[in-house]
């Protein structure tokens, strides 16, 4: 991969990625790379602690390669390098925080989102979140939902039950290091319909198939004013990054966005 050609996506979106590969089934467990046989899972696993370490923008596309460790394919070993190809066009990318302020503001702001029956093998959905501070990301996850859900609406309040967990611990945190939060923490979402459950538990005739864990944004962090649930337009929701593949200018808008 030394000579390959540079990509700037990680994930090339004309790709419909699937257990089962269109032209040729067979399981491919290992490939030769720069004269040495390397492992499937081991390309996912080293992109796994780049991703949980620096690379945000990597959260979707490892987590998509993840899902075919098992059983590889020629398809997904395309995948695979060329995320590769895009760690070689981007190996200068570091994450970065901004230190201009001299009084270290550490408020931070996050923006949950989900991508409904994404995959095509499962129709289950990706809902991710990223969470903000001094212009740089701090926290980030990318997860397909173990179920598959009904509506976006299910699927946008169940993503943002997920973040406000990620809410929880990170006020807990800051205030273990003396950056207690000045305000309210802001949660972003682009889906009206998620942000009213979130808000007032009057449509509970029409959420009762939704377990009771995921009321918790409602019931705990919203009501007590730990968290305000704030519409966000589409085109500036970081947090899509997380959910789906996208076009090269929405992918650097939010990797920038991000501090990368």
């Amino acid at each position: 991969m030394s000579n390959c050609k540079l990509v700037f996506t990680p994930m090339d979106t004309k790709v419909m990625p699937s257990v089962n590969d269109p032209i040729d089934n067979m399981m491919v467990r290992s490939m030769k790379m720069g004269g040495q046989e390397v492992l499937y899972q081991s390309i996912v696993s080293s992109l796994m602690w780049l991703m949980l370490a620096t690379h945000p923008d990597l959260a979707y596309t490892t987590g998509v390669i993840g899902r075919y460790s098992a059983d590889p394919k020629a398809h997904h070993w395309n995948l695979a390098k060329w995320v590769l190809r895009y760690l070689k066009g981007t190996q200068d990318l570091e994450l970065t925080f901004d230190r201009s302020d001299v009084n270290i503001d550490m408020d931070f702001h996050g923006y949950s989102d989900a991508d409904w029956g994404g995959d095509r093998d499962t129709s289950q959905s990706t809902s991710g979140y990223v969470f903000i501070s001094n212009h740089g990301a701090i926290g980030w996850s990318s997860k397909l939902q173990t179920m598959v859900l009904l509506s976006t609406t299910e699927l946008e309040y169940m993503g943002l039950s997920n973040a406000g967990q990620h809410v929880a611990w990170l006020c807990m945190f800051f205030d273990e290091i003396g950056q207690m939060q000045k305000a309210t923490t802001d949660l972003k979402c682009d889906n009206q319909a998620a942000i009213v459950l979130s808000r007032d538990p009057q449509y509970r005739a029409h959420t009762k198939h939704i377990q009771c864990k995921y009321h918790y944004i409602r019931d705990d962090l919203v009501a007590k004013g730990e968290c305000i649930i704030q519409w966000c337009p589409t085109d500036n929701m970081v947090a899509d990054i997380f959910t789906k593949e996208l076009p090269h200018d929405k992918h650097w808008t939010f990797v920038h966005a991000m501090g990368l």
